[in-house]
């Protein structure tokens, strides 16, 4: 498991040959000690930017510079919780004189 991780560590960070297509980052690393280049008009970047940073030679073709797709966050289950009872309605009262019916619409006689 271990020289497989390391093996892959190792291919992505080899340099863009000619004629291989590449996999923009957002920006290059800082002091890695390898040549970084940059392209623009690489539609696809994060929050629309379209700078891709790669390394290799400069002015790669941009048919070989491709973003890949985001590693979205795995979602938490939704789990249903137990809601609380609706509250049953107010009593519904129903006057008994036509006196008790105007004074509950707040009309005086």
């Amino acid at each position: 498991m271990r020289s497989l991780c390391c093996g892959l560590l190792t291919i992505a960070s080899l340099p863009a040959l000619a004629g291989e297509k590449t996999a923009c980052q957002t920006r290059p690393l800082i002091d890695d000690g390898r040549e970084w280049h940059y392209r623009t008009q690489i539609p696809g970047g994060p929050n629309g930017d379209d700078r891709c940073f790669y390394v290799g030679k400069g002015m790669k073709p941009r048919s070989e510079l491709y973003w890949s797709a985001p590693e979205l966050p795995a979602l938490a289950p939704i789990v249903a919780s137990e809601s609380e009872p609706e509250p049953a309605p107010a009593p519904v009262i129903i006057p008994s004189r036509f006196d008790d019916v105007w004074h509950a619409m707040g009309l005086q006689r």
